[in-house]
């Protein structure tokens, strides 16, 4: 079984540099909680990094248009964190669970 981790943000350089800005200018409005608790503006939170390194878990992290390319029969609102057992996906942690523990990380 693994756990996937979907941000609600797109993947490329330009969505990246586009996600960037936006943090900087409003990061109140950024639309995602998972990358605001998992990232600072430019890169992955030391604490984070440190999970990420000790856990056991079997963790995959994939941006919404790289989820939707792989399991694209599936709708979900993102941010969102999955089990994945086989092919099959089923909502472990929901977006709005993400929204509520955004500041469990001391983010604001």
């Amino acid at each position: 079984m693994n756990i996937l981790c979907i941000y609600n943000a797109k993947s490329g350089k330009l969505n990246g540099i586009l996600d960037i800005a936006h943090k900087i200018i409003s990061p109140k409005s950024y639309p995602c909680n998972l990358c605001a608790m998992t990232h600072d503006t430019f890169s992955e939170n030391d604490l984070w990094k440190e999970f990420k390194k000790n856990t056991s878990l079997s963790l995959e992290f994939l941006h919404s248009d790289e989820f939707e390319q792989q399991f694209s029969q599936e709708k979900f609102r993102y941010p969102i964190i999955l089990l994945k057992n086989d092919q099959k996906v089923t909502e472990w942690i929901s977006k709005e669970t993400i929204e509520k523990n955004r500041n469990n990380n001391g983010v604001d």
